[in-house]
């Protein structure tokens, strides 16, 4: 269906952007890998594996666009909706980011995976937030528990945080 709204794109620009979208995933991923690295002892084994595992996807993602580009010589139709939701959702993720050093990377997962799918429209508001709760509570037990990996200091999940009293 289509609107007003909406607007054709030759589909190799559309392939370009994200080929570039995934080359830049992939070098923040290798730097972030290169980054790790310099972790002592078993503390760099979880950024460098991370990072070298989100390199190879990226790159298996570029190389996917590769195979498909000289096919696709047809349109594609885009809805401003479509690009307000990417958007929104660059914004959130950039803020993400930013928040981790001042709130802790548990916390700004409880927060990311919380609010993005109700500003997306996409989940109602009591599924993100279990989802979330379930989330960031994973990750903790892994990291934390289990891993007994060190985590930057956290507003909730710290030892002088909200849930303190399971310590």
């Amino acid at each position: 269906m289509s609107s007003r709204d909406d607007f054709a794109v030759p589909s190799r620009w559309l392939i370009a952007a994200e080929f570039g979208a995934a080359i830049l995933l992939a070098a923040l991923f290798a730097t972030l890998a290169w980054v790790g690295s310099g972790y002592g002892g078993t503390a760099a084994f979880m950024p460098l594996a991370v990072s070298t595992l989100g390199t190879l996807a990226s790159l298996a993602w570029a190389i996917g666009l590769l195979r498909k580009y000289p096919r696709n010589e047809g349109g594609t139709t885009i809805s401003l909706a479509s690009l307000r939701r990417l958007g929104t959702l660059v914004v959130l993720f950039v803020t993400f980011v930013a928040a981790i050093p001042h709130c802790g990377f548990l916390t700004a997962t409880f927060v990311f995976v919380g609010v993005t799918p109700i500003l997306m429209g996409l989940r109602p508001a009591w599924h993100a937030v279990i989802a979330a709760a379930c989330l960031s509570g994973l990750l903790w037990l892994v990291f934390a528990v289990l891993l007994k990996s060190p985590l930057p200091a956290d507003i909730i999940f710290d030892r002088q945080g909200v849930f303190a009293w399971i310590f």
